[in-house]
């Protein structure tokens, strides 16, 4: 992982949302009002105004949709990272504190409006093979520290 390299996914778009965007923003806040077990596409369409065909388009099954909100995760909070290391200070502690200012930042966040890092949670809870795709991000944090 080169928190410096720059990613098409990790390029925030700006201007009106896409549907996959709101759909996962959506389900995010569902999951942490009813959990991930609870989660509908029928309770999706309604908070979204999208059809279930438009959510099914988006995201195939439910499997889908919480590895997203995983993915999603992932590539915010690397997105983060790369911009406070590019903020830092050089020196050989550069990446190390903005991993640190990465996570200082987004507590708050994660505290106040927490609904991705629920649906993160939620989703690992509801899918334990998740937790793969989060050991090999954590693995290339760790080889990138050490780096």
């Amino acid at each position: 992982m080169d928190v410096n390299a720059s990613s098409a996914e990790g390029t925030k778009r700006r201007g009106r949302p896409s549907s996959r965007e709101r759909i996962l923003e959506a389900a995010a806040q569902l999951v942490g009002e009813v959990g991930a077990a609870k989660l509908t596409y029928d309770a999706l369409a309604e908070r979204t105004g999208i059809s279930k065909g438009g959510l099914l388009y988006n995201f195939p099954n439910k499997d889908a949709l919480l590895r997203a909100m995983v993915d999603g995760y992932k590539e915010e909070f690397t997105e983060a990272w790369r911009e406070n290391a590019e903020a830092a200070s050089d020196g050989p502690e550069r990446v190390l504190r903005a991993l640190i200012e990465t996570h200082v930042q987004r507590s708050p966040r994660f505290e106040s409006e927490c609904a991705a890092g629920v649906g993160v949670l939620a989703a690992l809870a509801e899918n334990p093979g998740m937790l793969e795709g989060v050991r090999a991000f954590n693995h290339r944090v760790v080889e990138r520290l050490v780096a």
